[in-house]
């Protein structure tokens, strides 16, 4: 039902007359269910459907299909000033290296005269750590600058890094603190140092061994004989009736004994030291020259230490 109008106007033509009471009645009741249509279904606000980014700008795309945009994204802008000063006036976002580190100004102030990264004003803070800087120094020196975040080698090949920075003392050690008992430095990782390698040479002989018989082994790289040749063992298949000893020598010149004890199968190593070979040395094992009646099938093993 559409509204009746009295008069002509803008709205469209009247009746020319007073309304009767019914066409007012139908004009209130046209509006009341056009209001009650929009109260039950109000219409649907346009909002954000996405944001799309394409370098520093952005979209914003509406559900009505429409866009805002693209949108230049503002930038910070940094100013790099280098090494910190002190007494200097330095604004936001400035930036500066103190030590291998990088800081950015977060509010403005004059610096003071040391400098403290934990600084703050009204309860905010001035600095804030933008990332680490690191340098390798090389191997330790004594009475040396050394600034945080720098990493050293000690002697031992062994890599630190440094947490404050100091002047070096006459002698490295790991444990050093300040006078605010901070340690100087930190263990990044420790030499590696491998395990031994192990050689295993060894000499045999079937049956009897002749009176004074010698079995000779030419050394072809440099070996270690422990001390006491740990983990070295010499056995007989058939038991000596007497103490036997069989001489150990280097190049002709005895470094210890392998001793078979009456009725025993396996022989103790005696006084054997702690003996370096290298390539072209002789390794030689002399039996004893009164053969024991008994002893034989006779092997010994020698462990050795590469290098």
């Amino acid at each position: 039902m559409a509204i009746v109008y009295r008069t002509a106007g803008a709205w469209g033509p009247g009746v020319g007359q007073n309304l009767s009471a019914a066409q007012v009645d139908g004009n209130f009741r046209h509006l009341d269910q056009r209001m009650t249509g929009l109260e039950d279904n109000p219409p649907q606000a346009v909002s954000i459907s996405n944001v799309t980014s394409t370098g520093a700008t952005m979209t914003v795309h509406l559900t009505d299909g429409s866009t805002i945009g693209p949108l230049v994204l503002p930038v910070a802008a940094f100013y790099v000033h280098g090494e910190w000063q002190p007494n200097t006036p330095y604004a936001l976002n400035d930036v500066f290296r103190q030590g291998n580190a990088a800081y950015v100004v977060r509010v403005d102030h004059t610096s003071a005269a040391t400098f403290d990264p934990a600084r703050a004003i009204s309860g905010e803070s001035v600095y804030q750590l933008m990332t680490y800087g690191f340098e390798f120094r090389g191997l330790w020196q004594p009475a040396t600058a050394y600034r945080a975040y720098d990493f050293v080698r000690d002697a031992g090949g062994s890599v630190y890094i440094v947490r404050q920075d100091h002047e070096s003392a006459a002698s490295f050690d790991a444990g050093a603190i300040n006078s605010n008992n901070e340690p100087l430095y930190d263990l990044v990782f420790a030499q590696y140092v491998p395990p031994p390698q192990y050689v295993t040479i060894g000499a045999a002989v079937s049956g009897k061994p002749s009176t004074g018989q010698v079995v000779l082994i030419p050394i072809t790289r440099a070996l270690t004989l422990a001390a006491g040749a740990t983990s070295s063992y010499a056995s007989a298949a058939v038991a000596a009736t007497a103490e036997a000893d069989i001489t150990i020598q280097k190049n002709g010149i005895a470094i210890g004994i392998a001793r078979f004890a009456a009725a025993g199968t396996a022989a103790s190593f005696v006084g054997v030291a702690e003996t370096a070979f290298v390539a072209g040395d002789r390794l030689s094992f002399v039996f004893p020259a009164g053969a024991d009646v008994t002893l034989a099938d006779i092997g010994i093993a020698l462990r050795f230490t590469e290098g």
